[in-house]
């Protein structure tokens, strides 16, 4: 199914941000639907994920970087991270490990997904804090799973 991304995104500045061009917020969705941070230095990727998730009916911000990243988290206290690994900036590991340190992000779940799936990269994810772990390429309906999955333990956790 094919979204039409200039009714699905609209892109924003803050105002300590200094390249809106990274930064995207979804304006689909209602109150109360989960929100979930995109973090991807490839624009085709990114895109990719936003699509999907909209097509799954969830909310999300994004970022090219960690920087960027590590400030929406923050300010906006996502319900999801899909975090890339190999980011420009610092590793997505070493943002997991941020993450989880900081008592107002630690509790958001992370989906570590990378290209470089080589050996011991999954269990580097976890121990660096990441929930769950996918693969790239990924196929649509193991993202939704992943997300669900995910979205579902925060959920119970949050009871």
């Amino acid at each position: 199914m094919d979204l039409d991304l200039s009714s699905a995104l609209a892109t924003i500045q803050g105002p300590d941000c200094s390249r809106p061009d990274l930064i995207s917020v979804s304006w689909q969705g209602t109150a109360g639907t989960p929100l979930v941070l995109v973090v991807d230095d490839q624009e085709d990727n990114l895109q990719l994920a936003i699509q999907a998730l909209a097509l799954f009916g969830y909310s999300h911000i994004s970022a090219s970087d960690a920087r960027t990243a590590l400030e929406l988290s923050q300010r906006y206290s996502p319900t999801l991270i899909l975090l890339d690994l190999a980011l420009p900036d610092l590793s997505g590991l070493e943002v997991a490990r941020r993450l989880k340190q900081n008592p107002q992000t630690a509790a958001i779940p992370i989906v570590a997904v990378t290209a470089l799936a080589m050996a011991g990269d999954r269990e580097r994810a976890l121990a660096a804090g990441c929930d769950d772990y996918l693969s790239k390429p990924y196929d649509l309906d193991d993202l939704e799973t992943v997300v669900h999955r995910c979205l579902s333990r925060s959920f119970l956790v949050a009871l």
